[in-house]
């Protein structure tokens, strides 16, 4: 098994069970088109815009969820994590991942083993500088897929809650 593959690897770390799929501004399981008016559509931004929209898309969704964000684009000597979230006393650091097209897999299976180690190694950090060593955490996920669907852009949003 090539180390490439992460998440042939790391999907025996998922608890398949608390795998959620959700979708911007709708409840489980249900589908539906997000307009974007007055906005340029995510399918025509550039890599970075696409990877900011994504973030912001993460961020108001959990906040919805009753997550409290801390921090976004966190950054260290060692790397960056997207967003630093608290609920229920656990912090969470997520990983925020869009995709046009997922014909070369989806955003978490981009979630390679060196990038996860870089994230630990940020929370790590993090956690001594904020003198926080004794708190509970958890490392999320968050994939954004944004496809057209007839003429109306979808983003259909995917959280794997302690992913790795």
């Amino acid at each position: 098994m090539k180390e490439d593959a992460p998440y042939n690897l790391a999907a025996k770390k998922i608890n398949i069970a608390r795998e959620k799929e959700h979708h911007l501004g709708i409840e489980e399981g249900e589908r539906e088109g997000v307009t974007h008016r007055g906005e340029k559509e995510p399918l025509r931004l550039h890599k970075k815009e696409l990877g900011n929209k994504a973030e912001e898309d993460a961020a108001g969704y959990l906040s919805k969820r009753g997550y409290h964000i801390l921090h976004r684009n966190y950054r260290t000597r060692f790397g960056e994590i997207d967003l630093i979230c608290e609920r229920e006393g656990t912090l969470i650091f997520v990983e925020v991942r869009s995709k046009r097209s997922l014909a070369f897999g989806t955003g978490a299976e981009s979630v390679i083993r060196k990038k996860r180690e870089k994230i630990r190694r940020v929370a790590e950090q993090y956690l001594l500088s904020h003198k926080l060593t004794e708190r509970r955490i958890r490392f999320d996920v968050i994939e954004i897929h944004y496809g057209r669907e007839k003429d109306e852009i979808e983003a259909h949003l995917r959280h794997l809650e302690g992913a790795f």
